[in-house]
């Protein structure tokens, strides 16, 4: 796991699938609802953030997440990707370019998920302040 300039291992499990009903489901969905679900659970363990809606379309990010301290609340806008095709990186750029174009948050993130190579990066966009 890559979070913003540390790196750390941990493990993470889940239930096996049954591949044999693999066809039953959009590939397409499987990567991004994995994605999602790991992708999520990163900044909530790490930084204490909270899941506050999912964003529309032309929001710019999949999620609004909060973080509360000293009474003080933040939102974050989080844009999520996936892969199990090719590393993450690449991807990282496209999200973080995306989340950017974000407004009125105190913050932007993109978490990444691979699934090739199991790796995981979140990574914020440094960002001017917020105008009320």
């Amino acid at each position: 796991m890559a979070i913003e300039s540390s790196r750390r291992h941990c493990l993470l499990t889940w239930l096996s699938a049954d591949l044999g009903t693999l066809e039953q489901h959009d590939s397409k969905r499987i990567t991004e609802d994995g994605a999602e679900a790991i992708a999520l659970a990163v900044p909530h363990e790490s930084k204490a953030w909270h899941v506050v809606r999912r964003l529309q379309q032309g929001e710019h990010a999949d999620w609004l997440l909060e973080h509360r301290s000293n009474d003080v609340r933040k939102l974050i806008a989080f844009e999520v990707g996936g892969t199990d095709r090719r590393g993450i990186a690449a991807l990282l750029r496209e999200k973080l370019a995306q989340v950017a174009k974000s407004i009125d948050v105190d913050h932007r993130c993109a978490g990444v998920v691979g699934f090739k190579q199991p790796q995981t990066a979140l990574q914020s966009v440094e960002m001017p302040t917020r105008v009320h």
